[in-house]
């Protein structure tokens, strides 16, 4: 099977790439001309350079391949609008009609729980209809993008399944487990509501497993799935263990759900402004996307996995914990490792 893989410089990318040379599939990695590509070329795989945002770049990419797994993504409340939908939707279609074009065999694509909203419910399933209400550009994108997947590549007759992932974690989390591990090191990390919230978390091997089954299975085919772990471990019980296994100082501070918000609002806006004025390139302190995830419950239910594709998360929280303590002291001691 010869599989075609964006975002394959990213966190779930690289992974998903591990698992398919695991499998013995012939992969090729759409990367930017900008990307760091060290471990890719670790790997028995083929480097294409291109851009979903760049439709020119993409036809020799999907060029004689089976399946195509798209996870590349602005994950971002802080970029603005155009640059979040750009990506995230804009690229999506250009991504789906170079592939209707080339008639391939199957899509996955790698979506998020966010397209629900952050309803607060417990065991959110997959039909459950996102919340009236907006809650901030990557969630509005991310919905967006599952649609033109379910509308074009339906009309194409080209199969397709969909992964809706909560707070995926492990090695290679740059964005998430070394910046938190970093501000619990520091003791500049905070909890939201004491870190009550569900966090609705999933540990990277189990995501990619998960994938696989739904790249093998027939039952997949035009379905979308929720991905967690199935237990209701809130942000206090996950950052309280990561501070444990790392010998860190537990949290100390707590903020408001409220007060939280305001403050990511506000933060944002100020960021926006600041890189448009200054050209500045690094994050916002705290944005809305992130109160919504510390602070709602991501519940979500895993019944649908389980029942059509036969699912059990393998790894418990302080077993993935473990695998991932080495890489986020070495990152966190400058090792770089991958």
């Amino acid at each position: 099977m010869r599989c075609l893989v964006t975002g394959a410089t990213g966190f779930i990318g690289s992974h998903i790439i591990e698992k398919l040379v695991s499998q013995n599939c012939d992969v090729v990695c759409l990367v930017r001309k900008t990307s760091r590509v060290d471990h890719l070329k670790s790997l028995p795989v083929a480097l294409v350079i291109g851009d979903i945002t760049s439709p020119e770049t993409l036809e020799t990419a999907v060029d004689n391949i089976d399946l195509v797994i798209h996870s590349a993504a602005m994950v971002s409340d802080w970029g603005t609008p155009r640059e979040i939908c750009e990506h995230n939707v804009q690229g999506t279609r250009n991504l789906v009609q170079a592939c209707t074009r080339q008639s391939i065999k199957k899509f996955i694509h790698i979506s998020s729980t966010d397209v629900y909203g952050y309803p607060g419910d417990f065991e959110v399933t997959e039909s459950t209809r996102p919340v009236p209400r907006f809650r901030n550009w990557y969630s509005f994108s991310k919905q967006e993008a599952e649609n033109v997947v379910q509308n074009d590549l339906s009309a194409a007759d080209i199969p397709y399944v969909i992964f809706r992932p909560a707070t995926v974690y492990g090695r290679r989390s740059f964005t998430l487990v070394q910046e938190i591990a970093k501000a619990i090191r520091d003791q500049q990390m905070f909890l939201i509501n004491q870190g009550k919230a569900v966090a609705g978390l999933c540990y990277i091997d189990d995501l990619v497993d998960l994938i696989w089954k739904g790249i093998t299975k027939e039952g997949a085919i035009n379905q979308a799935f929720n991905v967690c772990d199935g237990t209701r471990t809130t942000w206090k019980e996950f950052l309280d263990e990561l501070a444990n296994q790392l010998d860190y100082p537990r949290i100390r501070w707590n903020v408001p759900y409220s007060v939280a918000f305001c403050l990511g609002a506000g933060m944002e806006l100020g960021y926006r402004w600041l890189r448009s004025a200054t050209g500045l390139n690094s994050s916002a302190l705290l944005s809305r996307q992130a109160v919504h995830l510390m602070g709602i419950h991501q519940s979500f239910s895993m019944s649908k996995a389980h029942d059509l594709l036969d699912f059990e998360p393998r790894f418990s929280l302080k077993e993935g914990i473990h695998l991932t303590k080495d890489w986020i002291l070495g990152q966190n001691n400058g090792t770089h490792k991958n």
